[in-house]
């Protein structure tokens, strides 16, 4: 399978169950121009720094983990005074929102700073302490991104949609999450997905 594409089974990887996901969004937008407002609730329950944090212009995830890490974000968000406390000891890697009395505060510091900054600010310092994270794309910013370009993930339906009676038939723009299967030698072979 792996050499010559063909096989009896179709690998759906995280990319195309987490553009199902958002499917209904898409549509929305694609098709009318409505955007949904985004959901901010995005961070680890347990861990301070990781999960979805807002920027001057948009979103990112993140993951602040490890000693260097932490140790030179600390200096950076204003809190490096905490670091070797009987609290944050000298060698922490996490920092727990719950179990250490600081968690609330580092989150508050890493918020407004993250707010001070961009998000090319945000992944450039990052960058330099070895911090993990990703501009979280939004919905109009799919359409020119490569990866979704290349895979031609959205698409104009080739059928007619009954939207509704009022309205009529009209094509549709949405998410193509199945690899396209229309050289498959048995009809059996061909998965085709519903149109919902």
């Amino acid at each position: 399978m792996r050499e010559t594409g063909k096989g009896e089974s179709i690998d759906i990887a995280m990319y195309e169950v987490m553009l199902r996901m958002g499917q209904y969004f898409m549509m929305d937008y694609f098709n009318g121009g409505e955007m949904c407002p985004r959901m901010t609730k995005g961070k680890d329950p347990y861990y301070a720094g990781c999960g979805l944090y807002k920027c001057a212009d948009g979103y990112i995830v993140m993951e602040l983990v490890g000693i260097t890490q932490i140790a030179e974000c600390f200096k950076d968000i204003g809190l490096a005074h905490l670091l070797g406390t009987p609290e944050i000891p000298e060698g922490t890697q996490l920092i727990h929102r719950i179990e250490c009395p600081y968690g609330p505060l580092v989150e508050e510091k890493l918020d407004a700073w993250l707010a001070a900054h961009t998000i090319a600010e945000v992944k450039e310092r990052f960058a330099e302490l070895n911090i993990a994270c990703a501009k979280v794309l939004t919905v109009p910013e799919l359409e020119s991104n490569p990866q979704y370009v290349a895979r031609e993930s959205i698409i104009l339906s080739g059928k007619r949609w009954m939207v509704a009676p009022a309205k009529g038939r009209i094509s549709c723009r949405n998410s193509k999450i199945t690899p396209d299967k229309s050289g498959a030698e048995c009809p059996h072979m061909a998965w085709t997905r519903l149109p919902f």
